[in-house]
């Protein structure tokens, strides 16, 4: 059963049972200003694998992926399309990655980020035939995100499509991740979680847990999401009482 912790990661602690992931991460190859090297040493300290998943584009990944420390890395990318919609894929191989990009690239507008012209469906075709994992980020916040439009033209089939929903994004306020908690169970897909991180210092500051593979174990739906939003010091009363209530099991 997937569990949600609302806070700090004890990476020591967790380490004695869980394998941990920071499934969200961006590098100086998208929004980002982490070099790639810096991001490993920095991971290699907290003792957590990453996934690089910059906007529309894998060569962080792809440079991330064999690395001196040692550190484990999901092959990903996180996909915009011009009508602001987003995907996260994980692959469990890089030349998986390379041959969706491959497909995907064809359709890249000239825009910032290189917004792709396809539909989500599309998209998340395209990544069924490579085997990816696929996971909606932080479905309600505002900006780029455009869940909302979905849910209100009841476009909802998309949700029954992908394997996850991120349903802990450390850069988002707590009543954001909290809805996608509802929507995550609304549609019983699986979870991930990640720190969004565009600098460096707020890697790993939410991680997804596994006992095994965490891709077979995302899709299995058993996997553990810890982490604590950054940006914002207004507090959810029912959800910062303990640790103990701050628990959420999906």
């Amino acid at each position: 059963m997937n569990k949600i912790i609302f806070q700090k990661p004890d990476y020591k602690k967790l380490r004695e049972e869980y394998n941990l992931f920071d499934m969200h991460i961006h590098s100086k190859y998208s929004d980002g200003i982490g070099s790639i090297g810096r991001i490993l040493k920095k991971a290699n300290k907290l003792g957590v694998g990453i996934s690089i998943t910059d906007h529309n584009g894998i060569k962080g990944a792809e440079k991330a992926y064999k690395n001196r420390f040692d550190v484990k890395v999901i092959p990903g990318i996180e996909i915009m399309t011009t009508k602001y919609e987003e995907l996260l894929f994980y692959f469990y191989k890089l030349s998986d990655l390379r041959g969706f990009y491959k497909i995907i690239k064809k359709r890249q507008t000239s825009k910032r980020l290189g917004k792709l012209d396809v539909s989500l469906s599309e998209l998340i075709n395209y990544g069924r035939r490579l085997n990816a994992v696929i996971s909606i980020p932080h479905p309600y916040w505002p900006i780029p995100t455009n869940y909302k439009r979905i849910l209100k033209n009841n476009e909802r089939g998309i949700f029954r499509e992908v394997d996850a929903v991120e349903v802990l994004n450390s850069q988002k306020r707590r009543n954001c991740n909290l809805k996608a908690i509802e929507l995550c169970k609304k549609f019983q897909r699986s979870i991930t979680g990640g720190s969004d991180t565009h600098i460096l210092s707020e890697l790993g500051r939410c991680v997804t847990c596994a006992k095994g593979d965490v891709l077979e174990d995302i899709i299995r739906r058993r996997v553990m999401v810890v982490g604590k939003e950054i940006r914002f010091t207004k507090k959810i009363r029912s959800h910062s009482c303990s640790a103990t209530k701050n628990i959420l099991r999906l």
